[in-house]
């Protein structure tokens, strides 16, 4: 996305690129800090839903990505210089952002393979994601992706921040310098990020196209019924909810895809001047975005996180009211 004979970016496009994220990244920690504070709140009766706990963690990384964009890419560009260098102050930051990155991606995958396992694989879904075992399920998930960006840092590539560009990237080696290991993990990685959303996408497809059979026939002695009105209608009652939910899980994932066919269509956007630049914003405001939309979505369409939505908000920004006692000139203030 760099381009040598593209002029220095001007003060305003720094003051427009840098005043862009940060709005972005303050309103995506506004809006995670919200999400955890109606997932604690009403922690006793989330918990017994694995979609739930997996959505904390996505919220976590979240969190992550926005606060790490306040250290380095808001920063660096209204600087338009290299403020950090190559210190620690650069590398942790750009070593977190990763973490988070990943962190989001294959906790998707995991809210994904719980989505799949409710309505097709419930004994699967008992091993993984019941009661304490979801708790394995999560740690071995974040174990997974620590030791999968440590791998990667340590023997493929470091990721850095442009502040002549306004972008992330990646430092690496070239390919035959690179360990056996480091290409190993850098394919692992480049898969991973490919062609994880895309299986996602279809697996969600799968499900879709499971639960409308579902309803409508069952399997009975080798051959296939039409099932009467009243049981589909019963039967889908049964299901509206992890059918809700599902649902939300699809627009959460869905939008990971969004982002990889804009990485795949911006590079191939020429630009010129000052307008180089913004194209460079447009992918960050992505990631952004990206790490925003599972509050968003849940706001939006979850009846539960709705509610309490509301009842904090009311809670909160609700007037006093005075009772006043006149035989007793009594005058309680709540």
């Amino acid at each position: 996305m760099s381009d040598s004979s593209n002029p220095p970016a001007t003060v305003a496009i720094r003051i427009f690129g840098g005043v862009s994220y940060g709005l972005l990244s303050t309103g995506g920690i506004t809006l995670n800090v919200l999400l955890v504070t109606i997932l604690i709140q009403g922690r006793s009766s989330f918990k017994k839903n694995a979609f739930y706990t997996i959505t904390w963690h996505l919220a976590m990384c979240d969190l992550l990505t926005h606060v790490m964009e306040m250290i380095v890419p808001v920063p660096s560009t209204f600087a338009g210089s290299d403020i950090y260098g190559s210190t620690l102050f650069l590398n942790i930051p750009c070593f977190i952002d990763t973490v988070a990155y990943n962190g989001t991606l294959y906790f998707s995958v995991l809210m994904t393979v719980n989505r799949f396992t409710v309505f097709i694989l419930p004994s699967v879904n008992n091993i993984m994601f019941h009661q304490s075992r979801l708790y394995i399920t999560i740690a071995c998930t974040w174990l997974y992706v620590i030791l999968l960006v440590v791998g990667l840092n340590v023997f493929a590539c470091n990721k850095s921040f442009s502040s002549t560009g306004f972008f992330y990237y990646h430092v690496c080696p070239p390919w035959d310098e690179m360990p056996e290991f480091g290409q190993f993990i850098k394919i692992v990685t480049e898969i991973g990020s490919t062609y994880l959303p895309v299986a996602m996408l279809i697996t969600y497809v799968v499900i879709i196209i499971y639960i409308r059979l579902k309803i409508r026939y069952e399997w009975k002695n080798g051959r296939l019924f039409r099932k009467n009105l009243g049981f589909r209608n019963h039967e889908a009652a049964l299901t509206a909810r992890e059918y809700s939910l599902l649902a939300q899980s699809l627009l959460i994932c869905g939008f990971i895809e969004i982002q990889n066919i804009v990485f795949v269509v911006l590079p191939t956007i020429r630009l010129s001047g000052q307008w180089h630049y913004v194209l460079n914003f447009a992918g960050n405001w992505v990631s952004l975005l990206l790490s925003s939309i599972h509050p968003i979505v849940l706001f939006t369409f979850n009846s539960d996180i709705k509610s309490r939505l509301k009842r904090l908000f009311h809670t909160c920004f609700r007037s006093p009211t005075v009772t006043i006692n006149v035989a007793s000139s009594v005058v309680a203030v709540s």
